[in-house]
């Protein structure tokens, strides 16, 4: 997902304001494709490939393999410190790979329902329900969901814009949506 054309971008962004100005005029959030087969009943309102990524730490092992030596004195402190300094280099890298940071960068199938947003990895679905989200942020061509009780998800594409008004609608109603903190207001038609 890092290469996206331009001509890609202008169509993702057409096709939200497009939907914003369809929502605006008081029609329903429209259906695409037959996604009752996907991911079970009900309608799906996105249907796309997004990157997908999850913030959160980990843990690392170190492993150092142990050495033994013998010699002069001057060669055992020798390789005392260059094993020590090893080690702290592992450590440190160890310590770095293991703190929070954007992990698992896939493209991933994203399938918008009204309550909730699946994504396909690995051949299996993952939902994150609508209602768990405390937290939604629209920044660039990438959302932000943080939820209470798991690590936070980053869509990224030209559909993040379709997702963040659909989302607004699910998440504020009609005419609610309009006023999502997180819509631009160029998309909405504000002002």
């Amino acid at each position: 997902m890092d290469q996206v054309s331009e001509a890609h971008v202008r169509d993702g962004w057409a096709a939200a304001i497009a939907l914003a100005d369809h929502l605006a005029a008081g029609k329903a959030l429209p259906a695409v494709g037959g996604g009752s087969s996907v991911i079970g009943d009900g309608p799906i309102h996105l249907d796309a490939v997004l990157g997908y990524a999850r913030y959160y730490a980990t843990d690392v092992i170190v492993e150092v393999p142990e050495m033994f030596v013998v010699g002069p004195p001057i060669m055992v402190l020798a390789a005392a410190v260059w094993i020590a300094r090893r080690r702290g280099r592992a450590q440190d890298r160890a310590g770095a790979a293991a703190t929070p940071q954007w992990r698992n960068r896939v493209a991933a199938r994203t399938v918008v329902t009204p309550d909730a947003t699946w994504c396909r990895l690995d051949g299996r679905w993952f939902a994150f329900p609508h209602g768990a989200v405390v937290d939604y942020v629209l920044d660039g061509m990438t959302i932000v969901m943080t939820f209470p009780d798991c690590a936070p998800l980053a869509l990224t594409g030209p559909a993040a814009w379709m997702h963040a008004v659909i989302f607004a609608r699910a998440r504020y109603g009609d005419p609610g949506w309009q006023d999502a903190p997180w819509l631009p207001a160029r998309l909405v038609g504000h002002p």
